[in-house]
């Protein structure tokens, strides 16, 4: 983390150069198998794949809100059960500002 450390840009491009991934790079052009033109497509290609996966991920409807409680716990303690019902309730509530028919089981009625 920054916050931890001081980075300076020259510091930052200068690993940059010297990571892993330029250095396999520069073997494989030194050996013929890569090229300018074969990275712009890979990037192009990479592109596309993630916009993609975004637009496949973003149609898909949401977890369950309660979801956000009890995928750490089995049994949910009494102060998170409040909780949740608290969100829940609020969301229906404002309904207009959380889109929630982006969201699994909160098309019907309360819990």
């Amino acid at each position: 983390s920054k916050a931890y450390r001081v980075e300076n840009a020259e510091q930052v491009d200068a690993w940059k150069s010297i990571g892993p991934i330029p250095r396999w790079r520069k073997y494989l052009e030194a050996q013929g198998l890569w090229d300018d033109s074969k990275q712009i497509a890979l990037e192009t290609q990479a592109k596309a794949d993630i916009m993609d996966a975004f637009k496949k991920a973003e149609a898909k409807k949401r977890p369950p809100l309660k979801e956000c409680f009890t995928d750490v716990y089995t049994d949910l303690p009494w102060h998170l059960e409040e909780q949740w019902q608290y969100c829940e309730k609020h969301v229906r509530e404002y309904s207009g500002d959380y889109n929630i028919g982006r969201y699994r089981d909160l098309d019907g009625p309360l819990p």
